[in-house]
């Protein structure tokens, strides 16, 4: 049972609900306008050496290769969506009664792919114990599937950055000329 200063009026309840809607509203026209913004590009790296050229080009193709995540990315989802209407169909033919499978494979392929209850260590031996839930296969992808699709924003963000400073990297034969040029310096003031 609640204690008296555990209740509130619906007065406190009505602004804490406003105050609660309010801030996620602002958060997620915040996350609307960020998403819409294009990435900031990075202003080019300006080495004057061949080595300072050939440190940046190691040290750019070292990080990590945004685009490659992306498309990894969007092979999963691809590859999870197929599992998810593979799974759905498999609950169709067990909820069909005239499919050729027993009600205990029904049963069975419900219960790994749904999920199922099972009362909690501490609680089961009370009269109503605390039911708790196993994921099934379904829940598995989904949840996947919902972690995928909220990061692909960023990752979408960061290999249009990546794409876009690749460009200002130097190229093997950049670095090549420098050197050269480098050396016939070298050779001049000798």
């Amino acid at each position: 049972m609640l204690h008296p200063s555990q209740y509130f009026t619906e007065d406190q309840v009505k602004k804490e609900r406003d105050f609660i809607q309010a801030s996620l509203k602002e958060r997620s026209e915040h996350l609307r306008e960020a998403e819409s913004r294009p990435p900031v590009p990075k202003p080019p790296r300006i080495c004057k050496t061949a080595a300072d050229k050939r440190n940046y080009r190691e040290e750019f193709l070292a990080g990590v290769n945004w685009p490659a995540k992306l498309s990894e990315a969007t092979e999963e989802e691809y590859a999870l969506e197929a599992r998810e209407k593979q799974l759905l169909s498999v609950l169709d033919r067990c909820n069909d009664l005239s499919s050729d499978l027993t009600r205990e494979q029904r049963a069975n392929l419900k219960e790994e792919i749904l999920g199922y209850n099972f009362p909690s260590a501490a609680t089961k031996h009370h009269d109503r114990p605390t039911m708790l839930h196993r994921d099934g296969l379904i829940d598995m992808v989904r949840s996947r599937l919902a972690e995928i699709r909220k990061n692909m924003p960023m990752l979408v963000r960061s290999a249009q950055a990546y794409l876009d400073e690749l460009k200002n990297v130097p190229t093997e034969a950049e670095i090549f000329a420098a050197r050269q040029r480098e050396n016939q310096i070298e050779e001049l003031v000798r």
